[in-house]
């Protein structure tokens, strides 16, 4: 018998073998292409996170150091004038917004540096700003207490009379006690860490029962005793450090000079006329408070290192040139002075960082307020149309051109700080094209720029990358 189910039994012919062959290759290429592609969208979504991450906690920090500045006592502005430049030569020292706790350098030229004048220090993004603030951000603000937990000490037991009612102040021991009075203790373990970390030199002490009252101290780390150790008979209570402070003859004494004449002595409670060196200042007649000065500075460091510079397009196609890489940098200085004492760098891929401030110039009424007055007072008014004319600082170019003396009036109200940023992704997205760049506040990131004389322009360059704007509003706590 023949058996037909083997006779009917063959194999698949070459062109079916073919065939079937051509379509596992596409539909291999196909799943190859979207997972390619998926595996592009989350690499894209993780950089993106990542970017958005850095740019938060980079917010997040400048959030809490302006909300920190004037702490421990010092105004945002003097608002008096004064002699000598601190950064900027065509604006007074201390009138905002060359101020005393915060200062904005506005739209940077190109080949400037973070200590003037230096081309070895960090180089600043052009047309950027720096932002500068002052306060007692590490050590936050100790009290200071005389025999028996007095709640201040009066000046006049640490000053030498010069001549009668002239007075100077140096190589003075303040006693700093870790216990306020009987039932209250404070913990001094983050002020001793700011002066043994070389934070900065300078103190700021200031009369807690007279607003607006403080001066600024130089304290001899060498001629000091940091060590918790009991406090001298009849000075405080509990353990005390000794703080050795000059103010006459200090190594910076123009700086404490400068910045102590912003002082506001109430009328009633007068003050004491102290030498420093090279002027007279008015100190309050005591102290209750005492912190560690620091200045900060943030602004945008250009890195000069090619082996990190990004490449860039034209007309939306990423070619073979580059631009430097930009990173968000925090320098900090003695207060007052070029003198650097480190640089912390905090984020990179950064193409802008622009500061506003919110200041109401006239807050108070006249003898008499009509209802339009009234909506006024007490609100800072920012308008778009006449941007140059509003109570906001540095949001329109011609905010450069005004009459700083209406910013830094006796009746000027500093309400907030605004800061914002621009990142970039990192890298070139392909197929990517965004939105062009316009005016940030009051610069215009759509013109052309120059970093060591080459000439780079985002909208041009810049477009194949994925970018994000943040913008912060952030109250002045410490607006005296």
């Amino acid at each position: 018998m023949i058996d037909r189910t083997k006779k009917n039994r063959r194999g698949f012919s070459l062109l079916e073998l073919l065939v079937a062959l051509f379509v596992l290759v596409e539909l291999t290429l196909a799943l190859m292409v979207l997972f390619d592609g998926m595996n592009r969208i989350t690499r894209a979504q993780i950089r993106t996170s990542e970017l958005q991450q850095a740019q938060r906690v980079a917010q997040i920090e400048l959030i809490d150091h302006i909300r920190e500045a004037g702490l421990g006592g010092m105004p945002v502005s003097r608002r008096q004038p004064d002699s000598g430049p601190i950064l900027d030569p065509t604006v007074t020292p201390g009138l905002f917004p060359d101020g005393l706790a915060v200062e904005i350098i506005n739209d940077v030229a190109d080949e400037t540096y973070i200590i003037d004048g230096d081309d070895t220090s960090p180089q600043i993004l052009t047309g950027s700003d720096v932002l500068v603030l002052r306060g007692a951000f590490e050590s936050k603000v100790a009290y200071v207490t005389g025999p028996d937990g007095l709640a201040q000490i009066d000046l006049i037991d640490y000053l030498d009379e010069i001549t009668p009612d002239n007075y100077e102040l140096a190589g003075k021991d303040i006693y700093l006690a870790d216990q306020i009075n009987l039932s209250v203790e404070q913990d001094l373990s983050d002020f001793i860490d700011a002066l043994t970390d070389g934070l900065s030199t300078q103190v700021i002490v200031r009369d807690i029962m007279n607003p607006g009252a403080f001066a600024i101290l130089e304290v001899d780390i060498d001629q000091s005793n940091l060590a918790i150790a009991p406090c001298p008979a009849g000075q405080a209570l509990g353990n005390c450090i000794r703080l050795r402070v000059n103010l006459t003859g200090a190594t910076n004494a123009q700086q404490l000079h400068d910045f102590t004449t912003g002082s506001s002595l109430q009328d009633a409670a007068g003050g004491y006329t102290v030498a420093t060196g090279v002027g007279n200042v008015q100190l309050p007649r005591q102290i209750g408070s005492i912190g560690v000065l620091e200045e900060l500075r943030y602004f945008l460091q250009v890195d000069d290192d090619p082996d990190n510079a990004i490449p860039v397009g034209s007309n939306g196609d990423i070619t073979e040139s580059t631009m430097p890489q930009v990173r968000l940098s925090r320098a900090r200085f003695v207060p007052g002075t070029d003198e650097l004492i480190d640089v912390i760098d905090i984020a990179d891929n950064f193409l802008d960082f622009q500061v506003a401030a919110g200041i109401d110039v006239d807050p108070t009424c006249p003898d008499a307020c009509d209802d339009a007055d009234l909506i006024e007072r007490g609100i800072v008014t920012e308008d778009r149309a006449a941007a140059e004319l509003d109570e906001i600082l540095y949001n329109h170019a011609l905010d450069d051109d005004q009459d700083m003396t209406v910013w830094y009036a006796d009746t000027a109200d500093y309400h907030f700080i605004r800061v914002n940023t621009i990142v970039h992704l990192g890298g070139a997205l392909p197929g990517h094209l965004g939105h062009r760049f316009a005016n940030l506040e009051d610069a215009d990131r759509g013109a052309n720029f120059t970093i060591d004389s080459t000439t780079y322009n985002y909208n041009v360059q810049m477009l194949q990358y994925p970018r994000r704007h943040l913008s912060t509003i952030v109250e002045l706590r410490n607006t005296l």
